[in-house]
């Protein structure tokens, strides 16, 4: 989660310079996993150990792998096809990669990082979103490690118990969507939200305030990802100050608790400081969602007044009321049930 955010960082300034392009996102990449080569030996070496698990935890475990595999073979599709990803987000990584640009707009972190899906495999000759939904699926992968650390931390004795609950969380079929069909963001927010806890809980126990900033700085960046993420950043925010006041001194409570705030802010000023370099006129909603880079599906149909007139051969648009939008109705349905039609 804490190189993710690091990538991100990196690949915004080269934007900002306009020297992104293949060529500097395959050398960043490298660069990235020549840093990371003790983490990842060490991760390997986690992995490959013989761990003890509980008999009753097979059959979760086996259900858990099995869903993963099924999403990794539906990702192997050259494009996307929920319209979130379709319209918004693979979109705006795609046009990332096309432009070598960070445009203004509501901040895109997670669809900067999955730009790297269409650079590197462009610099191949291959063309395709796989990549990009890959690197989307990541951030539920990193949030199913978080989740299963956090369980194991909170029910120490459980057994089996993590594992079905990881199981059930991801056999959910909201989250079997957004893993596979509708590569949006969400599950990449879920999976930084949960390192961000998994870091404060370990700040909890052992004291050492590195794991206190880490955490707060990946609140900020899941606040970066996308504003939702306030409803996790806030309680834990005021948690965080509740905690602060228990510190020793005065002077370490100020430092710390400054310290933390600027952490906090440092993901998302970046995007913020772009809007307002490149937005005609300073207002909030500038400052805060600038200029989007997807097409506005709806450009004209706030002033489109036509109506199809059935008894006219041909058919003729006849000016009647406005059309209206309806998108985040449908948008809503999709949450609470299926509708018919």
């Amino acid at each position: 989660a804490f190189g993710s955010f690091l990538t991100v960082f990196a690949l915004f300034l080269l934007g900002i310079l306009n020297l992104l392009n293949a060529y500097s996102a395959i050398i960043l990449l490298c660069l990235f996993i020549c840093l990371s080569f003790k983490e990842i030996v060490a991760f390997i070496k986690i992995c490959l150990e013989d761990h003890e698990i509980p008999m009753p935890a097979w059959p979760f475990l086996t259900l858990l792998l099995s869903f993963v595999g099924i999403n990794l073979l539906e990702l192997l599709r050259p494009i996307p096809i929920g319209w979130d990803d379709l319209n918004f987000y693979q979109n705006t990584a795609k046009l990332i990669a096309d432009t070598g640009t960070v445009s203004s707009g509501m901040p895109h972190p997670w669809e900067l990082f999955m730009s790297l899906g269409y650079f590197v495999p462009n610099f191949f000759g291959a063309t395709g979103a796989s990549g990009a939904m890959l690197l989307s699926f990541l951030g539920a992968i990193i949030g199913l490690f978080a989740l299963f650390s956090l369980l194991k931390k909170l029910l120490p004795e459980s057994g089996y118990i993590p594992f079905l609950l990881v199981t059930l969380f991801y056999t959910m079929p909201s989250v079997f969507f957004q893993s596979a069909i509708d590569t949006k963001i969400d599950l990449p927010l879920f999976g930084i939200i949960a390192c961000a806890i998994l870091a404060y809980t370990i700040w909890k126990e052992n004291k050492k305030t590195t794991f206190l900033f880490i955490s707060t700085l990946l609140f900020g960046f899941a606040l970066s990802i996308k504003f939702t993420a306030a409803f996790a950043v806030v309680p834990f925010g005021i948690l965080i100050l509740f905690d602060l006041y228990k510190l020793g001194q005065w002077r370490e409570r100020i430092y710390t608790g400054v310290l933390c705030a600027l952490l906090l802010i440092l993901p998302i000023t970046p995007w913020l400081m772009n809007n307002i370099s490149s937005a005609e006129k300073l207002s909030t909603y500038s400052v805060f969602f600038g200029q989007s880079q997807s097409p506005d599906i709806y450009k004209g149909f706030d002033k489109a007044q036509i109506n199809i007139n059935k008894n006219t051969t041909p058919l003729k648009a006849v000016p009647t009321a406005p059309l209206k939008q309806t998108s985040k109705y449908e948008e809503l349905t999709q949450y609470i049930g299926y509708t018919k039609g």
